[in-house]
């Protein structure tokens, strides 16, 4: 068996979300499998269930980490492994630190929490249509290949998956 390393970004945004953010979700997803990268994210839907349709449909590899437990909180179908912790919002810090950037689509509170956890963290932050803090240490991209490049230069590669 051929083994690959893939490196973890987690993709943050809401779970309700517009046609433009849905569709930057999907292409993201597709376009950092493409740059060797698995995807983290929460496992619902909004822009959590485009980037990993997008992504499982390149043959990537989709972690999700949900806020509820398993009889209380399905995943989206697209995720490969379901993590379900129980644990609300507090299972940011889990995707944060799990992670070796995080692109942020759209989204509103929760995912400027995400953002903030990042920040704190030193995890790099690329966002698309999300928001700016005015703050040099988040990076803003104009559009998904921009993003996916973004991470691909900022992310913290230390230590891949071996899949």
């Amino acid at each position: 068996m051929i083994k690959s390393i893939v490196y973890p970004v987690m993709v943050a945004g809401g779970s309700s979300v517009s046609e433009k953010d849905a569709n930057f979700a999907y292409l993201a997803g597709k376009l950092l499998v493409r740059e060797g990268f698995a995807i983290l994210c929460g496992g619902r839907g909004g822009v959590m269930e485009y980037v990993a349709k997008g992504a499982r449909e390149e043959g990537g590899f989709v972690v999700c980490v949900l806020p509820g437990l398993r009889s209380t909180t399905p995943p989206n179908k697209y995720c490969n492994v379901s993590i379900f912790t129980g644990m609300g919002q507090a299972r940011n810090v889990i995707l944060v630190v799990s992670s070796c950037a995080v692109l942020a689509i759209g989204g509103k509170w929760g995912t400027l929490s995400e953002i903030a956890l990042a920040r704190k963290h030193e995890v790099p932050v690329i966002t698309l249509h999300s928001w700016n803090l005015g703050d040099e240490s988040v990076i803003t991209a104009r559009d998904p290949y921009e993003a996916v490049r973004l991470v691909k230069k900022h992310a913290r590669l230390s230590k891949g998956w071996e899949l």
